[in-house]
């Protein structure tokens, strides 16, 4: 996702059981306005961001 000239990374979280709050997002500045640097740090950022979603749901 792009605003002005700099990038950020937009994750929507999983849904929760609440009706007050349905969609809610992550959204990171990746700090560059290069877009190569911004998909590399992008999947980065994704693959940290799955392995931990995997750890705290074999917590639940």
């Amino acid at each position: 996702m792009r605003r002005g000239r700099m990038f950020y990374f937009r994750k929507r979280l999983p849904t929760a059981p609440s009706i007050f709050a349905p969609n809610q997002f992550i959204c990171l500045s990746l700090r560059t306005h290069l877009p190569l640097d911004a998909e590399k740090r992008a999947a980065r950022l994704l693959s940290v961001y799955e392995k931990k979603e995997i750890e705290c749901k074999r917590c639940i």
